[in-house]
């Protein structure tokens, strides 16, 4: 119990370790948790939810929110984690149910998330890294600005602002990255 308490403490100070071993610890559990509650044959699954869940914990307790200065021990710990768990199944739940979906071409939020944020912890870095390399292969850097101001949440139009080109240049582009993409898929 203190040894939770103390691993916490180390993690809202900024210590990668720590957060590492409360990860390593209840991972598991979040992934059974998610298991339960998620609906059979839906696009997310559970460890996608459980990672969404442990990189929000991540970002609350490394921004300094309302969220990260309640966890004080373990049974704050499991309360905030069960907290994200069920807001991220909620999320999941609502993304199924929408029309027109087309899973080749979703692209999971916390995917977006963890290639643009520099604070995400050491393993996602890395993860991510390789994706986001594996991603840009043969794109010209017209394209790779596109993808990475995309990924920002700009629109067409304020892109094309921003790299000196018209908007439909930038549709064009977007549509040329996404059939390369899917050409890769094949």
């Amino acid at each position: 119990m203190a040894e939770v308490t103390s691993l916490i403490a180390r993690f809202k100070e900024g210590s990668h370790s720590a957060y590492h071993t409360l990860f390593q610890t209840y991972f598991p559990g979040q992934v059974a948790a998610a298991r339960r509650r998620l609906p059979a044959g839906g696009l997310a699954d559970a460890e996608d939810v459980a990672l969404s869940v442990f990189h929000s914990l991540w970002r609350e307790v490394a921004d300094g929110r309302q969220l990260g200065e309640h966890l004080t021990g373990r049974e704050s710990l499991l309360r905030t984690l069960a907290l994200l768990t069920a807001q991220k199944i909620r999320r999941a739940r609502r993304h199924d149910r929408r029309e027109k979906r087309d899973a080749r071409r979703t692209v999971h939020g916390a995917d977006i998330v963890a290639l643009a944020d520099a604070a995400a912890p050491p393993d996602w870095r890395a993860c991510f890294r390789e994706t986001w390399a594996d991603l840009t292969e043969g794109l010209t850097a017209l394209q790779c600005a596109i993808v990475e101001l995309k990924l920002a949440g700009y629109t067409n139009a304020d892109i094309a602002i921003r790299v000196g080109r018209s908007e439909r240049t930038i549709e064009r582009q977007l549509s040329e990255i996404r059939t390369l993409w899917d050409d890769r898929q094949d």
